[in-house]
């Protein structure tokens, strides 16, 4: 690991300061405020929860974020969900649903983290109608089923990965119905914010998991660092996870796989690999999660260069040598790399040999990765060759890989093979994309035989696929070119 320590190690407290030299203070933005100290926030929590509740007595714990964040009188923070809470002679109905879920993000990092210890027998329903309906029984019960069932409920949904809005509005119900949420309850509440990346009100349920007396535990800061990613605040996460430590709750694998992962995206290798760093001092042991983030990170950032490669290849071997078995998805990042950076031998010799001698499966994207990286070089002989071995090794090719094929034979002008594929593709279950037709209609065009484009572009309306505006625009430059 030297090759990462001694390039790239960074200390935490150089860390914060390189962090605040881009911003002259790390803030986090809260929506009544124009900024917000993460650290203020977390140090002030007990303080105003204490006065708060003296204050305003049996008024909704919620409420208290907003005083924090705005000095002024609170104010439900559920009210920027109102609209997805429906209610008509007591039952909720599937109408809460009608908001658009379009800001949902979707992410490994969380979910199974926030399961109740009984959680192996929480419900599975067939779909959210089936949810409301269970929910409504239980909330119209004598006597009220404990918070655990609750919990396993809002459990159950939060994993159709979708309706965290309405998850939001439930526990809302739940708390009026006079049941008293629990750890498990606030995570997931925090969990959903995050998702729908309302951080802030992320925070508003942490402060009440501490005004309630709760002890919270790695989990509900995992989450927020998390969310702090999503939204593009690398800094606030930073300092967020520098306070955590600080608060003596020790942070564990899935913690600094988070923040790692969110520096990586967020293009700060040298603080993911300085986090890296600590992570293995302290003798927690980075796993396949950690190594996957790190090398797609060396294999992505912009041109892959030759160095970057070399790299991601130490840092591979690395992971061999302290046990770590790479996955599928190890090898399929390392061959992506290597395909970027136009290294076609190393990228056979590690799909034909080591991969197989590690115990990991091609799949359908190592055939793919490697497919476009011959088509690119303009060798079509040779991805020919890895689509008959992917064929012989028992997987069929997918839409991508047939759109990956048609498009390497269109840019080398061999237009009657890549119809031939096409056409090949449609006497098998799948039907083309509009991603296929404008590859075909653009190199129709501009091989002027606008015939044949017509034909293909007519065949979207058979097939019944929707033009969009870059097909269009293919079709009209070609017409105007006639």
């Amino acid at each position: 690991m030297d090759c990462i320590s001694g390039k790239f190690a960074v200390s935490s407290s150089s860390r914060r300061q390189r962090f605040r030299g881009h911003r002259h203070v790390s803030t986090f933005p809260f929506p009544w405020k124009p900024s917000y100290h993460v650290s203020t926030f977390l140090q002030s929590s007990r303080f105003v929860a204490k006065n708060f509740h003296q204050k305003h007595g049996g008024r909704s714990i919620m409420m208290m974020a907003a005083a924090v964040r705005r000095g002024s009188e609170p104010f439900f923070i559920e009210s920027h969900f109102q609209r997805c809470q429906v209610k008509t002679t007591g039952m909720i109905l599937p109408s809460l649903l009608s908001s658009s879920h379009s800001n949902s993000i979707s992410s490994s990092s969380s979910s199974s983290r926030y399961k109740h210890q009984n959680d192996d027998a929480s419900p599975s329903f067939r779909n959210i109608d089936d949810a409301l309906a269970s929910f409504n029984h239980m909330l119209h019960r004598k006597p009220l089923p404990c918070i655990i069932q609750f919990t396993k409920l809002l459990s159950a949904i939060v994993k159709m990965r979708q309706y965290y809005d309405a998850v939001i509005s439930l526990s809302k119900q739940m708390e009026l119905a006079g049941l008293s949420p629990n750890t498990y309850t606030l995570n997931i509440l925090i969990n959903c914010f995050c998702k729908l990346q309302h951080v802030d009100l992320g925070f508003s349920v942490l402060a009440k998991v501490i005004k309630l007396g709760l002890q919270p535990d790695v989990v509900p800061f995992t989450t927020l660092i998390n969310g702090l990613c999503k939204v593009g605040k690398p800094s606030q996460a930073v300092e967020l996870f520098d306070d955590t430590v600080a608060r003596g709750c020790r942070p564990d694998v899935h913690t600094y796989n988070t923040i790692i992962n969110g520096l990586c995206n967020c293009s700060q290798w040298k603080e993911a690999s300085a986090i890296l760093n600590e992570m293995t001092s302290l003798n927690i042991m980075p796993d396949i999660v950690t190594f996957n983030v790190l090398v797609d990170t060396f294999c992505k950032e912009g041109k892959v260069s030759e160095a970057q490669v070399v790299e991601a290849r130490k840092l591979f071997g690395f992971m061999i040598t302290k046990g770590c078995k790479p996955d599928v998805f190890s090898y399929n990042i390392l061959i992506n790399g290597y395909c970027e950076a136009e290294r076609i031998h190393e990228t056979e010799q590690l799909f034909n040999n080591e991969m197989i001698n590690q115990g990991s499966t091609p799949n359908i994207v190592s055939y793919n990765t490697l497919i476009h990286s011959f088509c690119q070089l303009g060798k079509l002989r040779e991805a020919q060759e890895v689509n008959k071995k992917m064929h012989t090794n028992g997987k069929l090719p997918d839409l991508c890989t047939y759109s990956i094929l048609i498009d390497g034979f269109c840019k080398q002008r061999y237009l009657r093979k890549a119809f031939r594929i096409f056409r090949a593709m449609q006497s098998t279950y799948m039907k083309p994309n509009l991603v296929m037709y404008n590859i075909l209609v653009d190199a129709m065009c501009k091989s002027r035989n606008l015939k044949a484009a017509r034909k293909l572009f007519s065949e979207l309306f058979v097939q019944g696929l929707q033009r969009d505006v870059q097909i269009d625009k293919t079709i009209i430059n070609g017409l105007c070119k006639e």
